[in-house]
Order: structure tokens, then sequence, then C-alpha cells
């Protein structure tokens, strides 16, 4: 089992890498950079590959591993979105309001946008607590794994029907908007991104039971490959299809059925790739970071986004160059400050919040 945690390992830490060149492409970089051939090929890999294979593998390893309570789980669930909320605090609506007051843009640039409605924002931390909660109770009663299987397929028929559901209640809205809302502020709410979960947990169970992981990794890969140009074709005969390069837009929020079979294709085939590196290639420096990043995924999350947040107050770099280096730069430092976190946390004996 330890290799196969070493692959989801190494592949939730790429995903990480994508996160950072992602979110400086969108707070810090200008057109030079983000219409580049480079710029294509990240909006192309990160839209399956960062935030909808996180939440996959978190499904994976809550359903191999045997030490979540329900009642731990739903209390950890609860932490992770108090702490998404927090967040958007520190990298948004604090520096949002600073940078207003220091006249560096105004409530023009940042339109439909406040600094209060920065707080608004359902983003990954939100969607991963509503997720655990929902799978500490599938994982107690519905033994089957197969069961989780055909939730994902009702809620991919289903969630479209709930998109933008409203009540004539604002404040029950606001709430109501984190399963269904389609809004600049929901960036995954749970309907339908609970399917990623509920995939990983039932991809979990059969990787669990089987005996030959070899070829349980083929039929992986296998039915990646049939997904994903399936899946690109029906995003091409999609209305709104503007490009490829667009996929990334339309792999947020409430996502369709087309691109939920490209990303899910994608997951399908990667997870079996980083299987294939970490079996025949020896341990190496950019394994042991990726790995280390993914044991750390919360942490290594909170921190990125607190030093983009904070930087996009004042830089937008116009050149791909000075882009590239930003990324460096904010990788490098994300990996120091986590390591120094978690000698923090060792020498004051403080206890992870999740």
């Amino acid at each position: 089992m330890n290799n196969k945690i070493k692959s989801f390992d190494v592949a939730r830490g790429f995903a990480l890498f994508l996160m950072v060149h992602i979110h400086i492409m969108e707070e810090c970089a200008l057109p030079d950079f983000t219409e580049s051939f480079y710029a294509f090929i990240i909006h192309l890999l990160s839209s399956p590959l960062t935030a909808s294979l996180f939440v996959f593998i978190m499904g994976v390893f809550f359903q191999i591993s045997d030490k979540p309570t329900l009642k731990s789980s739903i209390i950890r669930g609860v932490k992770l979105i108090a702490l998404g909320y927090f967040l958007n605090f520190i990298r948004f609506t604090l520096p949002v309001y600073i940078a207003l007051n220091l006249d560096l843009f105004t409530l023009e640039d940042i339109a439909p946008k406040t600094p209060l409605s920065y707080m608004r924002i359902n983003d990954i931390l939100q969607f991963a607590g509503l997720a655990l909660i929902f799978m500490a109770f599938a994982k107690r009663y519905f033994k089957n794994p197969l069961t989780n299987l055909f939730l994902s397929l009702i809620f991919i028929a289903g969630s479209p029907f709930l998109w933008d559901f409203t009540t004539s209640n604002i404040y029950l809205d606001l709430v109501l908007e984190n399963f269904w809302g389609d809004s600049v502020y929901m960036n995954f709410p749970f309907f339908p991104w609970i399917v990623f979960p509920l995939l990983g947990m039932t991809y979990g169970a059969i990787l669990k039971k089987v005996k030959d992981t070899s070829r349980f990794f083929l039929y992986s890969f296998i039915l990646g490959v049939i997904m994903v140009p399936l899946g690109l074709y029906l995003f091409s005969l999609n209305p709104e299809y503007i490009s490829l390069q667009a996929i990334h837009d339309f792999s947020v929020g409430c996502t369709d059925y087309d691109v939920m079979i490209y990303m899910i294709g994608t997951i399908l085939l990667f997870i079996p790739f980083c299987h294939g590196l970490t079996k025949y290639l020896p341990s190496n420096f950019i394994f042991d970071r990726l790995c280390y990043w993914s044991k750390n995924v919360t942490s290594f999350y909170i921190i990125h986004w607190i030093l983009v947040g904070w930087l996009a107050m004042d830089i937008s770099d116009p050149s791909s160059f000075g882009s590239i280096v930003l990324i460096i730069l904010i990788l490098i430092a994300t990996d120091r400050l986590v390591m120094s976190w978690n000698g923090f946390k060792q020498t004051y004996k403080i206890n992870n919040l999740i």
C-alpha cells in the first residue's frame, strides 16, 4: 500500500505545482503570459489536475483509512469551512481594503466584488469541509462502494436542475448558494463537485480490495483514454464553446457533464501515470518535494494564497519571464514557510487544526 500511497502523493504534489501557476496567472500576470502557449498547456492540465484531483484523492484517502470516525470527520469538516472563510479575510478582504485606501486600485477595478463580498467566496476549503461531512455519512451508511458511483451519476445528471435556485430569503440564499450557486463567488458548489470525492471513495474502495494493482491501474488508464477525448468532443459541441484554452473557465463553478467527463478521465489517466513513475523510477528530489507538499496540502494551500493575495495588491508583471520567475519564487517561499510552520508546531507542540 505504501507505493500506492506515494503515487497519490506525487499526483497531489504536482496538482499544487499547477495550482500556483494558475493563481499567479489569475492574480498577477498580464496577457503577454496568460495568452502564451505555456499558459495554454497549464490551463489544459490544471482544469482537471488541481481542485478536482485534490478532492478526488481526498475521497481515496478517506475510504482507505480506518481512522476517521463520524464525529471526528464532522468536527474536521466544520473546522475546514471556518478556515476557508478565515482565509478569505486574510488573502482578499484585508489586502483589498488596504489597497483601496492606498489608491492602488479602485472599486471599479474589482467590480462587482467589494472588500466585504470577498468573504462570500466559496473555495476549495469550504467545499472540502462540506464534502468531508457528506463522505463520513456515506462511509457509515453506504457499505457498497458502487452506491457512491451510483450517487455520482445522479448528481452529474441532476445538478443542473438545482443551479442558481433561490428563495425569497437573502440570508438563506447566502447559505444555499454554497450548494448550487452559479456566480463569481461560487468556485466549488457542492453540486456537482461532490462527484469527485465520491468517485475517489469508489476508486479507493476497489483499490483496497484488488490483489493485482497493476491491472487495476491499467484499467483506470484505459478508461481515462476513452473519457478524455469523449469529454473534449462533447465540450466542443457546447454552444458556449470558444476554444480549448477556455476550458479552465468551465472547470470551476457549476461544471457541466462534458467538462466533468474530461476532468474525471484525466484523473483516471494521471494517477496510473504517477504510479508508473514511482514504481519504476528511484526516489529523487522532485518526488520528495511533491510528496512533502502533498502531506502538508492544507498548510501549502493557505500559505501560498496569503503570499499571492498580498502580492496581487501591487504586482502585475507584464512579461512571461517575470511571471515565471514569480511562480518559482512563490513555490520556493511556500515550501520554506511550510517547513518553518511544521518546525514551529513541533517546537511548541501545536496540534494540527485539521
